[in-house]
């Protein structure tokens, strides 16, 4: 019923152009060109359509084998469910690598590596994000970082701070295909920055910097947000404090959404 609904308001939208649309994608594989992409546009944090990779069929078991996962301690979260499921003999999201540290982001992983820094570690060794994916070999790159961005560069830098990262990481890695995920919310109750209409603002800017660079944009985001675009309160495992990590089913549906909204080569 679900995918019905969405397949008819997809139509609506199609059909009823708004103003201020962007133009087509340069990839067939990418929805949501013929929706608002300025933030300005939406009255509330929540778009009436996932943003990025078209729906699909569940991938294959070696779909993630070449993947890595970069992101903050919300990605690092999913690293330890993955690994428990793994520890239990059960197959989840292949053998995808992780590179995870506690507050980081886009625009600190820029910065040089020493023993204040927050760069994950690889090989038991603290590295540069860009190096660690050489040395994985990895081909494709999922990344989910901004929570600890928006709110200390902005909004606008944080796109820059991404866009750079990502340019270091093909330079090193050129055959690597770039997976952008979208920065999840914060529940209802917590009103400190990074605001969810931060992120919010933050995630349409960064899938039209996908459109733009060619880079495929997962809007995991989407499946996070209730109708009024907050984090689900069933998803969060810190409800009295930060508001933003997830719970085992938050994790679950994530999966579920990345398994989803592959990409064949």
């Amino acid at each position: 019923m679900k995918k019905y609904l969405t397949i008819v308001l997809a139509l609506m939208i199609a059909l009823c152009p708004v103003a201020g649309i962007a133009s087509e994608t340069k990839d067939d594989d990418q929805v949501g060109s013929w929706l608002p992409l300025d933030p300005a546009d939406y009255t509330k944090p929540v778009t009436p359509l996932p943003l990025g990779l078209q729906e699909s069929d569940p991938v294959g078991k070696k779909y993630f084998n070449d993947t890595v996962f970069i992101g903050d301690s919300i990605t690092l979260k999913l690293q330890r469910y993955v690994t428990e499921k793994r520890n239990a003999g059960e197959e989840c999201l292949g053998r995808a690598k992780f590179l995870t540290a506690g507050s980081l982001g886009s625009g600190n992983a820029l910065w040089e590596v020493n023993s204040e820094s927050v760069h994950p570690s690889y090989q038991g060794e603290k590295m540069r994000i860009e190096k660690a994916v050489e040395l994985m070999d990895a081909h494709k790159v999922y990344i989910m970082l901004g929570m600890n961005d928006v709110a200390y560069f902005g909004i606008e830098e944080s796109i820059v701070n991404m866009k750079t990262l990502v340019g270091l990481i093909l330079e090193k890695q050129p055959g690597a295909e770039i997976f952008i995920q979208s920065a999840t919310p914060r529940i209802s109750k917590v009103t400190s920055r990074p605001t969810n209409r931060m992120l919010f603002d933050y995630d349409i800017l960064l899938y039209n910097a996908c459109v733009e660079n060619g880079w495929n944009f997962v809007d995991v985001a989407y499946v996070m947000r209730d109708e009024n675009g907050y984090l689900f309160d069933a998803y969060c495992s810190d409800p009295e404090d930060m508001g933003m990590h997830f719970t085992d089913e938050g994790c679950e549906a994530w999966i579920e959404y990345l398994t989803t909204h592959g990409k064949e080569r």
